[in-house]
């Protein structure tokens, strides 16, 4: 890791990014495949990084920051969109 002390920042913000694209994908949309993978994709990657922030402080602990605030970026995302979209129909 002392070669490259940027990857693992960059990765956190690809993950990330991923991550905050499946919300916005399950939650903007009203096809239910879409919302199925949407949410079981977000799932997945908030376990993946939940997982490098308990493995990262062994393997290069430089790398917990980055993780973290991945993990409380998707938490935060997670708990943003509500768990339905909203319909036209229900605003009035």
């Amino acid at each position: 890791m002392g070669n490259h002390p940027g990857f693992i920042p960059l990765i956190a913000i690809a993950i990330t990014s991923l991550g905050l694209a499946c919300a916005l994908a399950c939650n903007s949309s009203t096809c239910p495949v879409r919302v199925y993978w949407g949410r079981r994709l977000f799932i997945l990657i908030f376990l993946v990084v939940a997982a490098s922030c308990v493995v990262m402080p062994v393997i290069w602990p430089r790398g917990v920051l980055p993780s973290c605030l991945a993990m409380g970026t998707l938490f935060l995302g997670m708990l943003w969109h509500p768990s339905t979209p909203i319909e036209e129909n229900d605003l009035s």
